[in-house]
């Protein structure tokens, strides 16, 4: 049963959240749709909430783990080119899109979904332009695990990527 005291919370908590949301997935409709799985999830489980703690931090922190469980579910992730160019800036020499530069970075995204997730979720938030401190209050993680978790996973796209180089 619903109390007054968490549906005022988490009516007052939208914006935040979705804002919060926003900042992971970049895309305003995914960010809706995870605000209003993480409201649902709110409601249906308000008796795990202690009353005098952190509403903010708790609602947070569902919907944390509702991204993260559902990026784990996402086996392909198609990415238009559109997304690419928002998320990949291109360096000087490289003026427009070529097949072969989509197709490039579409192998790139495909070898970081291939790593678990607490690899692939800081880099794909480096890539869309998160500093390593952002990714840390994010993820609730300190900027050292961070930074480490990002080298590694491009040491392994190093090597997965090697043909392209």
């Amino acid at each position: 049963m619903e109390t007054p005291n968490i549906t005022n919370d988490l009516l007052k908590a939208q914006r935040d959240l979705y804002l919060f949301a926003l900042r992971l997935t970049a895309d305003p409709e995914e960010a809706n749709d995870l605000v209003q799985e993480t409201s649902l999830k709110v409601l249906d489980n308000e008796a795990q909430f202690t009353p005098a703690t952190n509403f903010r931090g708790w609602t947070h922190t569902i919907l944390r783990n509702l991204f993260i469980n559902n990026y784990r579910r996402l086996s392909c992730h198609k990415q238009t080119v559109e997304n690419l160019e928002q998320s990949v800036t291109a360096d000087d020499r490289c003026t427009r899109w070529t097949a072969e530069t989509v197709c490039s970075i579409n192998e790139i995204y495909r070898t970081v979904d291939t790593l678990p997730c607490e690899y692939s979720v800081p880099v794909r938030m480096y890539i869309s332009g998160f500093k390593y401190r952002e990714i840390a209050e994010e993820l609730a993680l300190p900027v050292g695990t961070v930074k480490s978790r990002i080298f590694v996973a491009r040491r392994h796209l190093q090597r997965a990527l090697r043909d392209y180089r």
